[in-house]
């Protein structure tokens, strides 16, 4: 939970408590991008890692975690940036106007993805701590940098 403006609703901690440890609520100790992928307790090797202004319909992450299954050492994700060329340059589009549209050229898709838990202490390691710092000083690219691990 990074949502440093809100507290956890109750509903979401009882959510996790009928859970019986199969859903973990971790709440980020400090206010950085890749505290995203901060997770402490990871009770099961697939993890989840979601934007928290981005919602997914039950069915894509039920298949998502099919496919995951299948394919455990890759991300399956939803929601992918493209990157178009332009103006000498390349930008990203909105995402949030063509969020599911289906597109060839797509990277990063970690507005929602299944991945390993081991993918996390990669990209927690040291020898990519100053990729970590550019993440963390530009508010942006942790979505790139994780994809770039796995």
């Amino acid at each position: 939970w990074q949502d440093f403006n809100r507290s956890v609703p109750d509903w979401l901690w009882q959510v996790q408590s009928d859970n019986s440890g199969r859903l973990v609520i971790d709440v980020a100790d400090a206010d950085y991008l890749s505290s995203r992928f901060k997770v402490e307790r990871v009770p099961t090797s697939a993890v989840f890692p979601v934007d928290d202004d981005v919602r997914h319909p039950c069915f894509y992450l039920r298949d998502g975690f099919r496919i995951w299954q299948r394919t455990p050492s890759q991300i399956v994700g939803f929601a992918p940036r493209r990157v178009v060329a332009g103006g000498g340059c390349y930008r990203l589009p909105s995402v949030w106007r063509n969020i599911y549209y289906p597109i060839i050229n797509t990277m990063w898709v970690t507005k929602g993805a299944f991945l390993h838990r081991d993918y996390l202490k990669v990209y927690f390691s040291q020898d990519y701590a100053h990729l970590r710092n550019l993440v963390d000083g530009n508010l942006t690219g942790e979505d790139m940098f994780m994809s770039f691990i796995v």
